[in-house]
This record gives C-alpha cells, sequence and structure tokens, in this order.
C-alpha cells in the first residue's frame, strides 16, 4: 500500500484482501471505498469477472454495479476470457440478470449450460 500524505493508495492487486477485511473487522467504509474506486479504476476484460465476484463476495454495491455495467459494456472480449467461461452457469445467469436491471441493452451470448430464459425469467 503506498501512503501519500494522509492518502492510502492500495495496488490493485491488494484490494480484494483489503475488502475483505475491512468487512470482517467492520473498518471505515472510506478504506472500503478506496479500494473500490480503485479496483474501477483497473477494469478490462481480463480482470472485470474478478473484479465482479470481489464486489459480489464483499457486499461492495457500486463496485458491482461498475463491474456489471463495464462486463456489459464490453460483453464480447469479456465473455472470451479464462475468467468468464470458467464460472459456473447459475453465476452467469445471476450476473447477467442483476446486469439487465439497470441496463437495457439486449445480449445474445453463448456460455456452456447457460439458458437466456433463466436469465430473464421466462
Amino acid at each position: 500500500i503506498l501512503h501519500r500524505g494522509d492518502q492510502i493508495d492500495p495496488m490493485p492487486h491488494q484490494c480484494a484482501s483489503i475488502l475483505a477485511i475491512a468487512r470482517y473487522y467492520d473498518l471505515p467504509t472510506h478504506l472500503v471505498g478506496i479500494c473500490e474506486a480503485r479496483l474501477a479504476s483497473v477494469l478490462d476484460p481480463d480482470n472485470a469477472t474478478d473484479i465482479l465476484i470481489t464486489a459480489m463476495q464483499n457486499a461492495c454495491d457500486g463496485l458491482k454495479r461498475c463491474a456489471a455495467s463495464y462486463i456489459m459494456r464490453n460483453f464480447e472480449a469479456v465473455r472470451r476470457t479464462e475468467a468468464w467461461l470458467t464460472l459456473d452457469a447459475a453465476f452467469v445467469s445471476e450476473v447477467l440478470a442483476f446486469a439487465c436491471t439497470f441496463n437495457s441493452k439486449i445480449l445474445t451470448f453463448a456460455h456452456p449450460g447457460c439458458d437466456l430464459a433463466t436469465v430473464h425469467g421466462t
């Protein structure tokens, strides 16, 4: 973690651990916010799935919305990543259903075992 005067600037690879520790020990939300912002600032197709999982595991609603939105905007690239392809189909459905609650974009995708009817509740 880099310290800049009174500011803390965690490295992206440290943020998942910091978020888990912050939630477990109920540390100040300021620290959580710093980590969420840091992870949001480094979103790319290769890490978006892992960042979304981190957000979901640590109840980081803002980061969850940000990562899900990023995935929806960049779905063609994200869906080809190893992280996305190894997701459990139920989790993919949950992610897409969540993303659809705030994003009206129509999805067409292929993921083994995932049924679009399940995602849309039809």
